[in-house]
């Protein structure tokens, strides 16, 4: 999917799936910064190891969150671990 996302014809289409979840998800990079994330990693994209984190989500005070076991998160931080060797 980010190797789709990177080619100039979806960099359009990219900011207005944004402009359409904006009010659902918050963050502080800004558009041309997200550009320049996948213009600095495009190169590395064939090498990208998907892993899921396994949880579930719980609404709390009307913020869904998504609940991650102490179990998962030692995986995952042991994977990370293990992959910046």
């Amino acid at each position: 999917m980010l190797k789709n996302t990177v080619q100039v014809s979806n960099v359009l289409q990219l900011e207005t799936l944004l402009d359409e979840v904006s009010a659902h998800v918050r963050t502080d990079v800004t558009f041309d910064e997200m550009k320049q994330m996948f213009s600095n990693y495009r190169s590395v994209l064939d090498h990208i190891e998907s892993v899921e984190i396994k949880g579930t989500g719980k609404k709390i005070d009307g913020v869904y969150y998504y609940i991650v076991e102490q179990s998962e998160r030692d995986r995952i931080h042991q994977m990370i671990e293990e992959h910046s060797k």
